[in-house]
């Protein structure tokens, strides 16, 4: 059962968290070069708002995995012993 959701999650992942990350690469090389061949102070901003998107990404990761933890960890049904 293990090795099922395991290839799962592999699948998931190759499907598509990889093309969200591929395209979300084609996609700011294509407007860092925009935005180079425009004007550079537009490319400062644009560059600074990537960065903290970046950041504010990478602030809350560590608190999604947490969260991923606890909830897969949980039984989905809980059994109570009748008396």
């Amino acid at each position: 059962m293990q090795r099922i959701d395991d290839y799962n999650r592999i699948q998931s992942f190759l499907t598509k968290s990889l093309s969200d990350i591929i395209f979300s690469v084609i996609t700011l090389m294509i407007y860092t070069f925009i935005m180079v061949s425009y004007h550079l102070g537009i490319f400062g901003i644009f560059f600074l708002g990537s960065a903290l998107y970046v950041g504010w990404v990478m602030l809350f990761k560590k608190r999604r995995e947490l969260d991923y933890n606890f909830f897969s960890s949980r039984p989905l049904i809980k059994i109570y012993p009748m008396y």
